[in-house]
């Protein structure tokens, strides 16, 4: 009896890897980071500092002129990453949800994701709760109006 429950929840498993790995796997085939330029402005570490903090972003990793930020731990949903770049004249900021299943990562543009209506995209699968895409677009909307840099749609 009890091996029967074993497969059972084997099978379970499988199924569930299976359909997060074809999420993943579609979410691969769309443009992967929403990048936005930033004017340069001498407040904008702090102010970054500052949203992280309040949306619960913690510092990922640091370099010279590189700072990755994650909200969540990306298993079922996908983690919300925010990476800083310091260019020429000021910085940019990549916005994306990454998303893994086991051998398959895949990396999803906030700004993308969201223009499509849950199954309105015809053939691909849509891969996050547009709820949740679009939370995570407001919060980064707050953070580019502090920093005076245009809005994502």
């Amino acid at each position: 009896m009890s091996l029967h429950y074993l497969f059972v929840l084997a099978v379970i498993l499988l199924l569930a890897w299976a359909n997060l790995a074809g999420r993943t796997w579609c979410a691969s085939r769309r443009r992967s980071r929403t990048c936005i330029a930033v004017p340069p402005t001498a407040a904008f570490l702090p102010l970054l500092e500052d949203w992280c903090g309040r949306y619960g972003y913690a510092l990922q990793h640091r370099d010279d002129g590189r700072h990755v930020y994650q909200r969540g731990h990306g298993f079922w949903f996908g983690a919300a990453r925010l990476e800083a770049r310091r260019v020429r004249g000021g910085w940019q900021l990549e916005a994306y949800v990454r998303l893994s299943a086991g051998l398959f990562t895949a990396e999803l543009a906030l700004d993308e994701a969201v223009r499509h209506p849950l199954g309105k995209e015809g053939n691909s699968v849509e891969i996050l709760p547009v709820a949740m895409l679009n939370e995570r677009r407001l919060e980064l909307n707050r953070l580019l109006q502090a920093l005076g840099a245009p809005l994502l749609a």
